[in-house]
Order: structure tokens, then C-alpha cells, then sequence
């Protein structure tokens, strides 16, 4: 996208969050519920616990979040990559190995995983 917009002189911004506080996993839990002919049933679980691990006692807030996203995009120099939040170095280091790694790793260790 940054490569398309370049000519007409937008910046675009990729912004890999990390672990930021919300509420996300408390209106899950009373909103989502799946059938159980659902495809996506077998992972459920497993999506809904990462969930909630992103909610724990490293996660940013979310106003301190906001605050530094609108910085950074508004800045006369935004970066194109920016990355944030709790275990964001994580992200950071994971940008530069090969995609089919990264997917690897993370199917294996979010979702995949055999219990």
C-alpha cells in the first residue's frame, strides 16, 4: 500500500500492535457463542485464550496507545513500520524472518497446538 500511495503523496503507517489493554475479551465472552457444527469450533478455545493472554499485567493501555499511534502519524516524518505494546520487540525481531516462518511459529503456538 505505502508503494501505491507514494506517487500521490501518502505516507502509510503499518502498526504491529503487542499486548494492549481492552475489553475485548469481556465482550467476547458474552457475545460470541459459535455453533457446534461451526468450522471454526475446533480452535475456539485456543483463539479465546490467546485472547485473554494479551490482557495481562505487561499490556499497554489503551490510552497511552492511542496517545502514541496519533503522534507518530502525525509527525512531520511518520515511520513505516512501528510497533508497540506489551512484548512488541517480539514483533519487532519477527518482522525481519521469512513470512512462512513467522506462520509457522505462531500456528504452533496459538493455534494448532495439540493438548
Amino acid at each position: 500500500m505505502a508503494m501505491e500511495c507514494k506517487p500521490f503523496g501518502v505516507n502509510v503507517m503499518l502498526v504491529a500492535p503487542g499486548s494492549i489493554k481492552s475489553n475485548i475479551s469481556a465482550n467476547q465472552a458474552a457475545t460470541l457463542q459459535l455453533t457446534p457444527t461451526s468450522i471454526y469450533k475446533p480452535y475456539f478455545d485456543r483463539v479465546y485464550e490467546r485472547m485473554n493472554a494479551s490482557q495481562g499485567k505487561q499490556s499497554m493501555p489503551t490510552d497511552e496507545f492511542a496517545r502514541c499511534v496519533v503522534a507518530k502519524a502525525l509527525s512531520p516524518n511518520p515511520p513505516g513500520y512501528m510497533t508497540l505494546g506489551g512484548s512488541s520487540r517480539l514483533f519487532w525481531f519477527l518482522q525481519w524472518l521469512p513470512r512462512q516462518l513467522i506462520l509457522w511459529i505462531l500456528g504452533s503456538k496459538l493455534v494448532w497446538r495439540k493438548d
